[in-house]
């Protein structure tokens, strides 16, 4: 097309007569595009966020796993999966309850930010997204007050904030890695009794924060990031086993829901194989089988 027939096109004003299916198509063009310009503006906040400034948290239901599920059944293995996720370093913390409530969600949260500030990280300044999910906000026919979860929160003066109804990708970080363990974990492994159960899962937890890399993080582990935002920081924080939080479930009453006044995970160390840098021989007491594993 030369110079007169771009200029007859513009004189004419095709562009902007053109049928609605051009007009859909372009649009669609568009918003391709801004979709991934907008990834890599997220990729580039969660690069300038300093280590555990943000969280989020979520859910998962692990009855929807096939080929865990009839592994549930039969050893009476955990039916949700609780998780935290930094969006800074992309480490994990997870841990396992049979129901969800918001009595599980206030221990699981507890335990989180009680390991968090043994290591000096500032609750007060820090952002813990959820979903608008009962087990974080409360039955919706509570009127007043705070559920057990917020009560947490509030209580370490952090900050929780939840997404816009039928925005799930605003979670998308702690969404990723609910998929990846699904896909590396529970779809691959199998169990004979809890104490495997879990053991394999605080493998899983140490190969992901400290030796699995992530494409999306320029090939970096959360550890190597960690260690690049915070170098004084001791690489022990992102290490927490995880635990069955039926087991730390206490009578202590908080607001109409019960939870904990501190967690105490000392009780749960026998289920727990290998501790603090013996990672290797968590893997091998585990028996976690070690596979490439792609992004």
């Amino acid at each position: 097309m030369g110079a007169a027939q771009i200029e007859d096109v513009l004189r004419t004003g095709w562009l902007r007569e053109r049928d609605s299916a051009g007009d859909t198509a372009a649009r669609a063009c568009w918003k391709r595009r801004r979709k991934w310009r907008r990834r890599e503006d997220l990729r580039a906040q969660k690069a300038a966020m300093r280590a555990f400034e943000k969280m989020q948290v979520d859910t998962k239901d692990l009855q929807d796993i096939p080929e865990y599920y009839s592994q549930m059944v039969v050893h009476g293995f955990p039916k949700f999966k609780y998780t935290a996720r930094d969006m800074a370093t992309g480490a994990a913390f997870f841990s396992y309850a049979n129901e969800n409530n918001t009595t599980y969600a206030g221990i699981f949260g507890r335990m989180v930010i009680q390991h968090l500030q043994q290591y000096g990280i500032k609750v007060n300044e820090m952002v813990i997204q959820t979903d608008n999910g009962p087990e974080y906000i409360g039955s919706v026919r509570r009127k007043h007050g705070m559920s057990a979860f917020e009560k947490v929160v509030a209580e370490a003066e952090g900050t929780h904030v939840r997404i816009p109804p039928r925005h799930c990708t605003w979670q998308s970080d702690v969404e990723r890695f609910n998929g990846l363990i699904e896909e590396e974990f529970f779809m691959c492994e199998t169990f004979n009794s809890e104490e495997d159960f879990l053991a394999k899962s605080y493998a899983y937890q140490l190969l992901f924060n400290y030796e699995r890399k992530n494409s999306w993080r320029e090939d970096r582990t959360p550890v190597q990031i960690l260690r690049e935002k915070m170098p004084k920081m001791d690489d022990q924080v992102l290490n927490l086993p995880p635990i069955r939080l039926e087991t730390v479930l206490s009578s202590v009453p908080l607001g109409g829901y019960h939870v904990p006044a501190h967690v105490n995970q000392r009780g749960n160390s026998r289920l727990i194989a290998g501790r603090g840098w013996a990672k290797i021989l968590a893997y091998e007491k585990a028996g976690f089988r070690f596979r490439d594993l792609i992004l």
